[in-house]
């Protein structure tokens, strides 16, 4: 059973990480291209972005001071539900968790608060963003 709960944790966030990370290309492209940047420009957006998200996942995986204080999880004074997450609906965030998670099959749905924590999937999305980066670096060559 941990076997299982543990690859549907994998699979949300990998999700995740391929609707973030394309949206973010997508979005970059049609920043650098429209700007006339070409696909140079696209590459170090993408890293400038992928590099953000990254710090971003960094900031968001810290432990509260209230974690801290108590050794574990703190699932009342700061909203942080057991498991990762947070319980503020109405996030940007939330709702493109959420939204991706529908998207799956019904079989390999997680409740909010046993899916991977916000900062988790921030990260992965992250080093998604910079290996797209990277693939145009080295893969085709762009801007070496």
């Amino acid at each position: 059973m941990r076997v299982r709960h543990a690859a549907l944790v994998c699979l949300d966030a990998a999700a995740y990480a391929v609707v973030v990370g394309g949206a973010l290309t997508v979005a970059s492209a049609a920043f650098s291209l429209g700007s006339g940047g070409g696909l140079v420009g696209l590459k170090w957006t993408l890293f400038v972005v992928g590099t953000g998200l990254v710090g971003l996942a960094a900031v968001h995986l810290r432990p509260r001071r209230s974690e801290r204080l108590r050794g574990g999880e703190a699932a009342d004074a700061d909203g942080t539900a057991e498991g990762g997450g947070t319980r503020d609906e109405g996030s940007l965030g939330r709702r493109l968790a959420d939204a991706v998670s529908d998207r799956l099959p019904a079989g390999y749905r997680l409740p909010p608060n046993r899916r991977a924590p916000a900062g988790a999937k921030l990260f992965v999305a992250g080093v998604t963003v910079l290996g797209v980066s990277y693939v145009l670096e080295a893969g085709f060559g762009v801007g070496v």
